[in-house]
């Protein structure tokens, strides 16, 4: 591995100099320079394997440098005594390491692929919800099935079927296959009520019968197969017939259900999060009242606010930063809860 562009910067010494002070800014400069650049070529790969990173075709790469910046921008993230917090927390247990250049910069390259990854999904979620759940869900199951697995290639993402025998001496997917032949046998398996370990294991099957000499399948074309095939059974929202909540909840015994839930989520936080002090007494009661506030707008019409608008309607003092890295993924959860909860009493008792 060459090297030769971090001849100017000293990487153990200052990686040692993050865990053990402060550095100074002209001292961290370089490595913020040096991480930007390794995120901006992550993202031109990741544009070369087909993702469709930036959202307008770009003459420039500009749009791709802002994103490398953000994507790194939380590493240099100061406490009030100065110390970079993040980069300590990530190299202090590795600092035996660090002992030669290439050691940090491969830990270095690791850690700045990982935040990249992660701004791109977050990028991937607000353009395109629905592909990034199917994502998430595929990669759930194939953590949990162990005749699956991802592999990372120069082309992106490649579901591995394990049970299947790769050709000798191949370590990448072929130019092309039959696509279209490939979805003709897929489409007689295919069945609208399947849920995706079982879609993912017909694909492995398929691919076991199929005239095509390889073991996996690129993960882009397992969404854009898995979409195709569900598309035809959702249904048009426009032909629905939603229970009229109001008239349900009229019901004296589906009110004090209603309450029950709430009930429920209340106690779960005490339990949980109190009595283990994972939350204030404070930041629990604006929780309790931000569900509350929820299931009343679920119920009068539908939601029309963020999670942290209504936590921060109760406690003005919750900064969003507070929010974002202390407390989203919880309250997030207790919503969710909430949600699945009501959707579930309302639909049963229409």
């Amino acid at each position: 591995m060459t090297l030769s562009f971090l001849k100017n910067i000293n990487l153990p010494e200052l990686i040692r100099i993050i865990c053990d002070s402060a550095p100074t800014e002209p001292e961290i400069l370089p490595l913020v320079r040096l991480c930007i650049r390794l995120s901006l070529g992550y993202l031109r790969l990741k544009e070369h394997s087909g993702y469709y990173i930036r959202e307008h075709n770009s003459a420039t790469d500009q749009e791709l440098e802002d994103l490398a910046a953000d994507s790194v921008a939380d590493l240099f993230r100061r406490s009030s005594t100065g110390h970079y917090i993040r980069l300590q927390h990530y190299f202090t247990p590795r600092l035996k390491n660090c002992q030669t250049t290439k050691d940090c910069f491969l830990l270095l390259r690791k850690l700045v692929m990982s935040r990249t990854d992660q701004a791109l999904f977050r990028i991937f979620k607000n353009r395109d919800p629905e592909g990034a759940k199917l994502i998430r869900s595929i990669k759930l199951t194939v953590n949990k099935d162990p005749d699956m697995e991802l592999k990372e290639t120069v082309r992106g993402s490649v579901l591995i079927y394990c049970s299947l025998n790769a050709p000798p001496g191949s370590d990448q997917l072929p130019d092309s296959f039959d696509q279209a032949g490939l979805f003709a046998e897929l489409k007689n398996v295919f069945k609208p009520k399947d849920t995706i370990p079982e879609l993912l294991h017909k694909i492995g099957q398929v691919l076991r019968n199929f005239p095509f000499s390889w073991n996996g399948i690129a993960l882009r074309d397992t969404v854009y197969f898995i979409r195709t095939f569900r598309q035809p059974f959702k249904y048009d929202s426009s032909c629905i017939t939603y229970p009229d909540a109001e008239l349900i909840l009229q019901k004296t015994d589906l009110k004090d259900k209603v309450k029950n839930i709430l009930l429920e989520l209340c106690l779960k936080i005490d339990r949980d999060y109190v009595d283990k002090n994972k939350l204030t007494v404070q930041t629990a009661a604006a929780f309790k009242k931000s569900l509350q506030l929820i299931t009343r707008d679920m119920l009068d019409g539908g939601v029309d606010r963020s999670n942290f608008e209504y936590i921060q309607s109760i406690s003005p003092n919750i900064s969003q930063e507070y929010y974002q890295y202390e407390l989203r993924t919880r309250f997030e959860y207790l919503v969710r809860l909430l949600k699945t909860d009501l959707k579930l009493l309302l639909f049963s008792d229409s």
